[in-house]
């Protein structure tokens, strides 16, 4: 087992921990269920990011929404080898979207059911002036009867809009991210548009790139509509998709 903060313990077992994943834990002082992960200080962290995500953190407490995972908890880590931060939010009996989407347990119902669960989480946000800007299918968890949960809300807007670049979450950032380090409304919808596609069809609509240079180029070389079966009853959903970019 591995214990973060002497407080929490994890409870899936994973070789070693993959920085950024959200892991089932324990809080063993108030003896209930949570999500932890760790985010690893490197270049694209701001040096003023966990006093800027403790106020992020303080704006989601106060945001009533069932579809906004609330952060409980924050610190700093230390490994053998690097400072890290921790970050604690509720429980979610669900599993990650990227699950749902590869396991094929997803008809076009069910994807408008999910697609409506979280435009109305960022209508929320952004009326309480948060983007998210780090949408991916593993930060958006559903349950067994489609209700979400989304995490990862202000640890973005935190590091001053700079997205710190989870493993594999390359495919569903922006142009602008990608390029300038700027996030914004727009960088959301993008990456929602990217989510519905692989919903929709099971693939990424532009590829995932293998740097950064290399997925502005596939972006830039847009989406091959003609590799997907467009049909008449995933048409509105298609609609959708191609308003996002």
């Amino acid at each position: 087992m591995k214990y973060i903060s002497k407080r929490y313990v994890i409870l899936e077992e994973d070789e070693e921990i993959i920085f950024g994943k959200l892991y089932k834990a324990r809080d063993l002082q108030d003896d209930i269920l949570v999500f932890i992960q760790l985010i690893r200080d490197d270049k694209y962290i701001n040096e003023k990011f966990l006093p800027n995500l403790i106020d992020e953190s303080m704006t989601l407490s106060q945001i009533n929404s069932n579809n906004i995972a609330k952060i409980l908890d924050l610190g700093t880590h230390y490994t053998e080898n690097e400072r890290c931060y921790y970050i604690v939010n509720e429980y979610f009996a669900g599993i990650e979207l990227r699950k749902v989407i590869k396991g094929n347990y997803m008809d076009l119902n069910s994807i408008v059911k999910i697609t409506r669960k979280i435009l109305r989480a960022l209508d929320t946000s952004y009326k309480n002036k948060l983007y998210h800007g780090s949408l991916t299918e593993d930060n958006i968890f559903v349950d067994e009867n489609y209700n979400v949960k989304i995490y990862d809300y202000g640890i973005t807007q935190a590091n001053k809009g700079i997205n710190i670049r989870k493993d594999n979450s390359i495919g569903f950032l922006s142009p602008h991210q990608i390029n300038i380090n700027y996030t914004d409304k727009e960088s959301d919808f993008f990456t929602l548009g990217v989510i519905l596609f692989d919903s929709i069809f099971k693939k990424m609509p532009f590829g995932i790139g293998k740097n950064e240079k290399d997925m502005l180029k596939l972006i830039d070389r847009g989406i091959d509509w003609n590799t997907v079966a467009i049909n008449n009853e995933n048409i509105a959903l298609v609609n959708i998709v191609k308003k996002t970019y």
